[in-house]
């Protein structure tokens, strides 16, 4: 992009030392207003109206969304995140959730790497416990019937802590989560289950710190604008066709996440895929329940199903709103 100090100094409008030279107004006026054109332009040519181009596509602006583009911010892509609410909605389930994240860790002094230190007289009313990389698989096959992803499940038990790590550096505040833990008579609490810590002001909170984390990285978020289809060429996605207001804009991007929720974001989604795979009680249940923000729900499903990837029906499935 053309240097406003190095077209000043081509034009003789700035002296050597930085300064105006004896330039009428006029003049300088009107090499003003040329510049502004001429970086007008410019901007004009990198984020045409009618097509964008990125290196990575993110379409939705929820815990996965952003985090997404934030890691792939860190390696030096160019980055865009697109947003069907508008911004004062923004935030997808995450903003409705109470900000509860389970994680692997070896005790109290992995808590305090996230919350800060714990005080004495805390330490000794609280038993603070341990999961362990076991006690997560056996947790992930028994709330799945053991129907869950190896590799997947590989990488979200290995990676807990670190990634836990990740988000406190990007400005998420964590607390202990006293909540759901285990309170004795005696007011001793003892900590079970995996989940040992929340975000302030839970999933609002959570949602905004990662929204000033994005905003600190330069990152596009493009509100208002939802992704309508998958652009391929040659058996590739090469993009998203988005539609804002009556435009239509298609964005390009050598990668693209899809960000945007599953089915219990999108209760007609799920009536259609659920309901038909089983008629048990547990499943209508699943289906009937209430579906947050729902002003903008998910439309994951059609644009996986249009390059091919089934949606898996299976009887007694349950559903989780966040």
């Amino acid at each position: 992009m053309p240097c406003i100090d190095a077209i000043l100094r081509e034009e003789g409008i700035f002296g050597k030392n930085g300064v105006f030279g004896e330039v009428p107004i006029a003049q300088i006026a009107l090499f003003f207003s040329n510049a502004i054109c001429q970086l007008a332009r410019v901007r004009a040519r990198r984020w045409p109206m009618h097509e964008i181009e990125a290196d990575v596509v993110v379409v939705g602006a929820g815990l996965a969304g952003l985090a997404a583009s934030l890691a792939a911010r860190e390696a030096g892509a160019l980055v865009v995140v697109l947003e069907c609410a508008p911004e004062e909605e923004r935030g997808g389930n995450t903003r409705f959730s109470n900000g509860a994240m389970r994680a692997v860790y070896d005790g109290v002094a992995d808590i305090e790497q996230l919350v800060g230190e714990i005080g004495p007289e805390e330490r000794a009313r609280t038993d603070f416990g341990a999961y362990s990389r076991e006690q997560y698989f056996d947790d992930m096959a028994r709330v799945t019937q053991y129907r869950a992803d190896l590799a997947l499940t590989d990488l979200l038990v290995d990676r807990s802590r670190e990634t836990m790590q990740w988000l406190h550096k990007q400005g998420v505040k964590f607390m202990p989560l006293y909540a759901w833990q285990f309170r004795s008579s005696d007011g001793f609490i003892r900590f079970a289950g995996g989940s040992a810590v929340e975000t302030y002001d839970g999933g609002e909170g959570l949602s905004g710190a990662l929204f000033a984390a994005v905003e600190r990285a330069g990152i596009r978020v493009h509100y208002r604008t939802r992704a309508t289809a998958l652009i391929e060429q040659s058996g590739c996605v090469v993009g998203v066709r988005t539609r804002c207001g009556r435009d239509s804009v298609d964005i390009f991007g050598r990668s693209v996440v899809l960000a945007t929720g599953g089915f219990e974001a999108n209760a007609e989604c799920a009536r259609a895929i659920l309901v038909p795979a089983s008629r048990s009680p547990r499943c209508a249940a699943a289906v009937s329940i209430p579906v947050r923000g729902s002003a903008w729900r998910s439309r994951r499903a059609p644009c996986r199903t249009a390059i091919g990837q089934d949606a898996i029906p299976r009887a007694g499935i349950s559903t989780h709103p966040t």
